[in-house]
């Protein structure tokens, strides 16, 4: 995926490909699921990390919430 997109809640998938996200969080922490099989997953300023299926902080207001799943790829979100 190239260029600019909003949301709220983001979901973003790969098989053999790198995702490499970086955030405009206009004042909004991250809330960040990160799923990888083969490749390395670094996510920087996030308040939650989750990957143990923990509830979410649901405050719409606060957060930012993204998924992020690769199964051969590295994932990096900024």
């Amino acid at each position: 995926m190239e260029g600019d997109y909003y949301a709220q809640n983001s979901r973003i998938k790969t098989s053999s490909g790198d995702i490499d996200v970086r955030l405009n969080r206009k004042d909004k922490e991250l809330q960040a699921k990160v799923r990888t099989v083969s490749g390395s997953s670094r996510i920087y300023g996030q308040v939650n990390l989750n990957d143990s299926g923990v509830e979410w902080e649901k405050d719409p207001e606060r957060y930012i919430r993204g998924e992020f799943i690769s199964s051969s790829g590295d994932i990096r979100v900024l």
